[in-house]
C-alpha cells in the first residue's frame, strides 16, 4: 500500500499546503511517510497524528522518532470519531484514504479540532476507479464520486461554501478526488 499511495499522498499534501509553525493533525498516519515530509515541510510546526492500527502506530514511531523525542511529533493510537485533540487546536487536518470509513461524526471531530480558518484535505479514490477493486466491495468501503465527498464534508459541519472537490490523476489509471474545506 505504501507504493499505490505514494502519490496520493504527494497530491493531498500539495493542496494541505503547509506553512511553517502551523500545527496538523494527520488521520490515518499510515507508516509514518507522510508525516516525516510534513515535519521536513514545516520545521517548526507541530504534528499530531491518530491512527487505529497499533502497528502503524509503532512503524510511525519509530521512523520519526527524533521529532517525538524533541515534542514536534504526538502520535496516538485510537479512532478518528473520538479524537485526542482539543478544540480549535489545529491549523489543518490531513486525512488520505481513511474516508471510506467515516460517518459525519468523523468530519464533525476534525472540524472541532480545526481553528476558525483551518483547512481539511481529504484524499479519496473516485468511484469508478474502485469499482473494479473487489477489496472496495466487502461492505467495508463507502465508494464516492464528487457529490457524495461533497455531502460528507458538509454534513460533518463544513459550509458548503467551503467545499472545493477536485478530481485528479492518482496514476495507474486511476482518478483520485481531494476535497478540501474550510473552518
Amino acid at each position: 500500500m505504501r507504493i499505490a499511495n505514494r502519490r496520493a499522498n504527494a497530491l493531498a499534501l500539495d493542496a494541505l499546503a503547509p506553512r511553517d509553525g502551523e500545527s496538523i493533525l494527520e488521520i490515518g498516519f499510515g507508516p509514518g511517510d507522510t508525516i516525516a515530509k510534513l515535519l521536513k515541510h514545516i520545521p517548526t510546526g507541530t504534528i499530531f497524528g491518530i491512527d487505529h492500527s497499533t502497528d502503524m502506530l509503532a512503524m510511525a514511531s519509530h521512523k520519526n522518532a527524533n521529532a517525538i523525542r524533541k515534542g514536534r511529533l504526538h502520535l496516538h493510537h485510537g479512532r478518528s470519531d473520538a479524537l485526542p485533540i482539543a478544540d480549535g487546536k489545529i491549523d489543518s487536518v490531513l486525512a488520505v484514504n481513511v474516508a471510506y470509513f467515516w460517518s459525519e461524526r468523523d468530519v464533525e471531530e476534525a472540524c472541532r479540532t480545526l481553528v476558525p480558518g483551518g483547512k481539511l484535505v481529504v484524499y479519496v479514490t473516485e468511484r469508478d476507479s474502485m469499482r473494479h477493486w473487489s477489496f472496495a466491495h466487502t461492505g467495508s468501503h463507502r465508494l464516492f464520486n464528487a457529490g457524495d465527498l461533497r455531502q460528507l464534508l458538509a454534513e460533518g459541519g463544513f459550509d458548503a461554501a467551503s467545499i472545493d472537490i477536485a478530481v485528479v490523476d492518482a496514476g495507474m489509471g486511476v482518478q483520485g478526488l481531494i476535497g478540501t474545506a474550510r473552518k
